[in-house]
């Protein structure tokens, strides 16, 4: 083999070069996979392999914002559930006090002070399904119900609505189901039919039931002072409000004393009691779908990142290894170089005497 003393060409130091510069390449490389975590960091490390990495992640951010809407709506029917559980609790004071209201050997004095108490009770309701709300919605009750309007009558509610809540990447939704416990428009049943038992339709201060109280669409008034409330419940009002649903007890006390025929006060409580539960049953059945999908999206969100992984994470074990090794290569490679460079001192020997 030959060998060629040339100042113009240095084959040696060409090869070295190359392998130093393939070395730093491989080098640069695998210093960016130490610092970032990543195989493939970006689309020139493994352009397909990154185009399906940037997809999982568009998933993973999806992922993130349906469990945020997911947790929104569990938020949403927690609060209806503890509004709801609250009134439910308080039934039992309620029912309580009409059945101390039922007992005809009470005197006037005592009779006015349980209605006071059932008022307080009843007020106390209001207060729970109007606080109700998350996020500016209220599934138990619209916001515009118990409250004395312009027009002087006790307003009757809207009914509440069903809130869609997102539950998948493909636009599903599950739907939180409203439960109205206030009556409605109709201010007959729920919320309204009760309160009917303290507050009056007529503006007469203090008068006891009237024949306006068996009609279901006198809504509650109200003077320049707000609300009427009865100074005392009857006996008959009482026990109608506590009758079953199916039962025929719906008499009240009229003004005059006597009982009276069909009331809007017939199993009242009974009524809304069903509701009461049909409401806690519904809202929690809804709570726990919610929780169901809520696990089901982040299995799929864990599934996901596990396999965003897979694809881009480093093996920094064997990155450590490879860079150890890749950085003895650079120095033999720019030792090889320092060598291969000095060679065309080596032709000035040849002009020495």
């Amino acid at each position: 083999m030959s060998t060629n003393f040339s100042i113009n060409t240095n084959a040696g130091a060409q090869v070295a070069l190359e392998s130093l510069s393939t070395i730093q390449t491989n080098l640069n490389k695998v210093e960016n996979q130490v610092a970032t975590g990543d195989k493939v960091s970006s689309a020139t490390d493994n352009a397909a392999v990154f185009a399906v990495a940037q997809g999982v992640r568009s998933n993973l951010a999806s992922y993130d914002s349906v469990n945020t809407a997911l947790n929104d709506g569990q938020s949403l029917t927690s609060v209806a559930l503890t509004g709801t559980t609250s009134v439910s609790n308080l039934l039992t004071n309620i029912t309580q006090s009409l059945t101390q209201l039922s007992d005809g050997s009470i005197s006037d004095a005592q009779r006015q002070t349980y209605t006071a108490n059932l008022k307080s009770q009843i007020d106390e309701v209001q207060t729970f399904i109007q606080g109700s709300t998350y996020n500016g919605i209220n599934l138990i009750g619209a916001s515009a119900g118990t409250a004395a309007v312009s027009a002087g009558q006790f307003s009757a509610f809207t009914a509440p609505k069903s809130v869609s809540v997102l539950s998948g990447l493909n636009g599903a939704s599950l739907t939180i189901h409203a439960q109205d416990l206030t009556g409605g428009t109709a201010g007959t049943d729920g919320f309204l039919g009760l309160a009917r038992l303290v507050y009056q339709v007529s503006t007469s201060s203090g008068a006891a039931a009237t024949a306006a109280d068996t009609n279901a669409s006198a809504v509650l008034a109200t003077n320049a002072s707000g609300l009427i409330s009865r100074s005392e419940i009857g006996q008959n009002e009482a026990l109608a409000a506590l009758a079953a649903v199916s039962a025929s007890a719906s008499a009240f006390q009229s003004a005059a004393g006597a009982a009276g025929t069909t009331s809007v006060f017939g199993a009242a409580l009974a009524n809304f009691t069903t509701q009461v539960n049909t409401a806690l049953g519904s809202l929690g059945a809804d709570n726990s779908n919610i929780q169901l999908q809520v696990t089901f999206v982040q299995s799929l969100s864990d599934a996901a990142n596990t396999g965003l992984g897979n694809l881009v994470d480093a093996n920094l074990a064997t990155a450590s290894a490879t860079l150890t090794a890749l950085q003895t290569q650079q120095q033999l490679a720019t030792q090889a170089l320092s060598i291969a460079n000095s060679n065309p001192q080596n032709i000035l020997s040849l002009f020495k005497g």
